[in-house]
C-alpha cells in the first residue's frame, strides 16, 4: 500500500469539508488551527445528514468526505462511510483532541459487535483505505478492530515509523516504537531530544521506560532550568535518589531562592509581594547551601555589602565558591547600610490592619509543664483553631506543621509542635477540649489542616473527632448570603472593616523563638475566629440563620489522606548539602523571580456513586453562563442563576429544584455536601460536544426532520456508548475522560 501517497492525496484534497446546500453557496469548514471543532462538529454532523437527504437532487460532490454512494448500497455502508469518513477529517485536524476519534471508533466497532452494522469486505477495504490517516494512538486499535491484521503486518508499522521520522512527527513515531516494540531499530536519544522540545513529555517517559540509560538520558536531557521541575518529577516516578542528580538538585534550590530573592529586587517596598532580604535569609534558616546561593546571586546583582552580612551572620565561608569568595573577601562589611529589621507585635503592613485586643494575653506552651495552662479553655463557649507550618522552599523540601494555635476569649496559647509533636500528654489534653460537650472549636477551612495532621501526625487523635465544630467561612457566606470568601482576611474585611495583615504567612515558623510579628500573627489568626463566630451568631439571629443548626461533629477518626508518591520518603536533609557544580563563568543569564503558578488538581471521585440522568432540567454554575445560554438556544430547559451566588449556593438550589448541576469546580465534590441527583463536572473538552448531543437526545429535541433515520442511529450510540462508559465508571480508558463525572 502507498500509505505515503495516499495520505499526501488526503491533505490536498482533504484538508477543506466542503458541503453544498439548496443554494449551491458552498459551506467550508477549514481544519487548521483556527478550526473551533467544539462549535463546529454539530454543524459537520448536520452537513453530512443534508447531503444524505439532498443526494439524489446534488449528485456530484468530489470534493465532500461524504461519497456518492454506490447503486444498492445499504444502511450499513452509508453509516460505516459516514463515520470513517468523518473518524479521517478529526484524525487531519491536529487540534481535534484524541478522544472524539476513539468514541467515533469505539462507537462503530460496537455497532458491529451488536449486529447492527454487518461488515462486509467492502467496509473492510474502505477501513484500509482510510489507515494511512489514522492518528498513531489510534492504529493498533483500529487494525485490531477492523479485522486488518492479515492485510498489514510488522513491516508496515516500521515503515510508517520511518515516515513519521522524517516527516518530523516524533511523537507518533514514539508511539508506533512503544506500542509495537522498535526500540532496537530507531535512535532514541534523538526521538527523545526532539520529543522534549516539542513538549511531549508522556511519550517521552513512555517510550524510556524499560531501559535505565534512556531514563537516565531523559533526565539529564530535562535537566534545564525550563525542565528542572520536569526532571525531578521524573525522579520521583522513576524512583531514583535525587542527589544523584547534581545539576537537577542545584537549579531546585536555585529556582526556588531566586523566586524569593525576585521579591526583593523587583517588587516595591509596602508592595503585599515584597519581601524584605532579612524575611528572605530568615526563610533558608539552618540550610547553608541555599543561603550560599542567596550570596552568589547578591553579588552578581551587586549588592556586595548585603551579601557580605549574610556570610557574616550565617558562617557561609566554607559553602561559597572559590570566585564568590574572592569577590567578598575585600568587602569591609557595614552594618549601618543594611536595612535594620523590622519587628512589631502588631501587622507589618501599613495601614489600617486588625490587632491582638489588649485584654487578649499570649501564652506559649512549650514543655510538658506548661500543659496544663489549657484548663482554662474548658469554660470557653467557642475555642478558635488555626496551625502553621515551614512554606516547602522545593520538590524535595518537606516540611509539617510546627505551631498550633488554640485560642479562647481572653488568651490564645501558641503550642510549639517542633517539641511537642509527639508529647501524649497533649494529644490527650486536646482530645479531652476538643471532644467537650459544652465547647464549640471554630475553624476556617480547617480540611487543610486536618489533612496536614494525619499526613504528618497519624498518631496524634486529638484532631480526628471533634464533638461541636463550625466552620467559620461557610456560616459566614449563609449569614451574609454571599459569595464564599477565598481567606480570612477578606472575611474579616468584610466583617470588622479591618484586614488581617498575612505578611508573616508565608514565613519560617521553625525559627525558635518567633519573631514578634510571628507571635502576634499567630495569636490573632485562632483568637479573631472566636470573636468572628461570636459575630456572625448575631447576625444569624436577624436572619432565621440559628448557629447551633450549623454546629455538626467533625468525625475524622476513619480518615485517611490520599496517598502521594513522596509519602514514603524522607524529605529532611535535601537542603542540608550542595551539590557539587562547576562553575561557568560565562554562564550569565539569569531568570529572577517568577515560580511556576500551575497546580495540578487532584479530584478522587467518592466510591459507589452511581450515575442517574432523571432530573428536571439543568442549571449551570457561575461561570458557565454561556454554556447555559447555548443549553438554551438547542431548546433544552436550563436555569441561569442570578449573578453574585457562589457553587454551594447554585448547588443547594439545584438541590432544590431537582435540577442536574453543571460545574466547573470539582472542589465541591471533595466537600460533604448535600450535592443533587445528578451533578456533571463539565470543562471545555471533547465530552463537551458530545455532551450537547446527550442532552439533545434526552430531551428529544433530535427527532426533527432535519436528521435522518441514518443520522438518529449514529447519535444515539454515541450518546449510548458515552453513556455506557459512565455507567461502568471506566473513565480510565480515554484521556481527559476524568473531565465530567457524575455524583448520585
Amino acid at each position: 500500500m502507498e500509505s505515503t501517497n495516499q495520505l499526501e492525496e488526503i491533505k490536498q484534497k482533504g484538508k477543506t469539508l466542503k458541503f453544498e446546500d439548496d443554494d449551491n453557496d458552498d459551506a467550508e469548514f477549514f481544519y487548521n488551527k483556527e478550526f473551533d471543532f467544539t462549535n463546529d462538529l454539530p454543524a459537520v454532523l448536520e452537513r453530512g445528514v443534508d447531503y444524505r437527504q439532498n443526494q439524489r437532487q446534488n449528485p456530484e460532490r468530489q470534493e465532500c468526505i461524504f461519497e456518492k454512494e454506490p447503486e444498492g448500497a445499504s444502511e450499513s455502508d452509508y453509516v460505516v462511510n459516514f463515520s470513517l469518513s468523518l473518524l479521517e477529517a478529526c484524525s487531519l485536524n491536529e487540534k481535534v483532541p484524541n478522544i472524539i476519534s476513539r468514541i467515533l471508533l469505539n462507537n462503530l466497532y460496537i455497532q458491529m459487535q451488536e449486529k447492527e452494522i454487518e461488515m462486509t469486505e467492502r467496509h473492510q477495504q474502505i477501513a484500509l483505505d482510510k489507515l494511512a490517516s489514522v492518528r498513531a494512538e489510534l492504529l493498533s486499535d483500529y487494525v485490531t478492530k477492523f479485522k486488518l491484521t492479515n492485510h498489514v503486518d510488522q513491516n508496515f508499522f516500521e515503515n510508517l515509523a520511518r515516515q513519521y521520522v522524517a516527516q518530523n512527527k516524533f511523537h507518533e513515531a514514539a508511539l508506533l516504537i512503544y506500542k509495537f516494540k522498535f526500540h532496537n531499530l530507531f535512535d532514541l536519544k534523538v526521538i527523545l531530544d526532539k520529543l522534549i522540545d516539542s513538549n511531549r513529555m508522556p511519550a517521552a517517559k513512555q517510550l524510556c521506560e524499560d531501559s535505565e540509560e534512556l531514563k537516565l538520558y531523559l533526565i539529564k536531557a530535562l535537566s534545564t532550568n525550563d525542565n528542572c521541575k520536569i526532571a525531578a518529577q521524573m525522579i520521583k516516578e522513576f524512583r531514583f535518589d535525587i542527589n544523584n542528580f547534581p545539576e537537577v538538585k542545584e537549579r531546585l534550590m536555585k529556582n526556588s531562592m531566586r523566586y524569593y530573592l525576585g521579591r526583593f529586587l523587583y517588587k516595591k517596598p509596602g508592595s503585599d509581594d515584597y519581601l524584605s532580604l532579612d524575611r528572605i535569609e530568615d526563610m533558608f534558616l539552618g540550610f547553608k547551601p541555599m543561603l550560599a546561593y542567596l550570596v552568589e546571586d547578591l553579588v552578581f546583582k551587586g549588592k556586595m555589602n548585603e551579601a557580605k552580612g549574610v556570610v557574616l551572620r550565617n558562617y557561609l565561608d566554607d559553602t561559597l565558591r572559590q570566585d564568590v569568595r574572592e569577590q567578598l573577601n575585600d568587602v569591609i562589611y557595614n552594618p549601618n547600610l543594611d536595612p535594620v529589621p523590622y519587628d512589631v507585635f502588631g501587622p507589618l503592613s501599613v495601614g489600617e490592619y486588625l490587632r491582638l485586643p489588649p485584654h487578649v494575653t499570649v501564652e506559649f506552651i512549650t514543655t510538658n509543664d506548661d500543659i496544663k495552662k489549657l484548663d482554662q479553655l474548658f469554660d470557653e463557649p467557642f475555642i478558635g483553631v488555626d496551625s502553621e507550618w515551614r512554606p516547602e522552599l522545593t520538590k524535595f523540601h518537606k516540611t509539617c506543621p510546627s505551631l498550633f494555635q488554640i485560642s479562647g476569649s481572653k488568651v490564645s496559647y501558641l503550642l510549639d509542635f517542633v517539641s511537642l509533636k509527639d508529647d501524649k500528654d497533649l494529644d490527650n489534653k486536646l482530645s479531652d477540649i476538643f471532644s467537650h460537650k459544652n465547647v464549640t472549636i471554630v475553624g476556617f477551612a480547617f480540611n487543610s489542616d486536618v489533612e496536614q495532621f494525619a499526613r504528618k501526625f497519624p498518631n496524634l487523635k486529638f484532631y480526628r473527632y471533634i464533638h461541636n465544630f463550625i466552620d467559620a467561612q461557610n456560616y459566614f457566606s449563609l449569614v451574609t448570603k454571599s459569595p464564599p470568601m477565598t481567606g480570612l482576611a477578606k472575611v474579616c474585611e468584610k466583617t470588622f472593616g479591618k484586614p488581617i495583615c498575612k505578611k508573616e504567612q508565608m514565613s519560617n515558623w521553625e525559627r525558635r523563638p518567633l519573631r514578634l510579628s510571628q507571635q502576634h500573627y499567630g495569636a490573632l489568626d485562632a483568637y479573631i475566629l472566636v470573636d468572628l463566630i461570636q459575630n456572625l451568631a448575631k447576625q444569624g439571629e436577624e436572619c432565621n440563620c440559628h448557629l447551633e443548626k450549623h454546629v455538626r461533629v467533625l468525625d475524622n477518626r476513619h480518615y485517611r489522606p490520599v496517598a502521594k508518591d513522596d509519602d514514603d520518603e524522607e524529605g529532611n536533609g535535601f537542603l542540608d548539602s550542595r551539590p557539587p557544580a562547576i562553575f561557568n563563568p560565562q554562564e550569565r543569564q539569569r531568570n529572577f523571580g517568577g515560580g511556576d503558578k500551575k497546580k495540578e488538581k487532584d479530584f478522587i471521585p467518592s466510591k459507589g456513586l452511581t450515575p442517574e440522568m432523571k432530573s428536571f432540567g439543568f442549571i449551570v454554575d457561575k461561570t458557565l453562563f454561556k454554556v447555559g445560554k447555548m443549553l438554551q438556544e438547542r431548546k433544552v430547559d436550563c436555569k441561569i442563576p442570578e449573578k453574585g451566588l457562589e457553587s454551594e449556593q447554585i448547588c443547594a438550589l439545584a438541590i432544590k429544584e431537582k435540577r442536574v448541576f453543571v460545574t466547573t469546580n470539582l472542589r465541591l465534590f471533595n466537600k460533604k455536601l448535600n450535592v443533587p441527583s445528578c451533578c456533571v463536572a463539565f470543562k471545555t473538552s471533547p465530552f463537551s460536544t458530545l455532551f450537547f448531543i446527550l442532552i439533545q437526545l434526552q430531551t428529544n429535541s433530535l427527532q426533527s426532520k432535519s436528521f435522518s433515520n441514518y443520522e438518529q442511529k449514529i447519535l444515539i450510540s454515541l450518546a449510548a456508548f458515552i453513556e455506557q462508559r459512565w455507567q461502568k465508571k471506566q473513565f480510565n480508558q480515554f484521556p481527559r475522560c476524568d473531565e465530567i463525572i457524575y455524583i448520585y
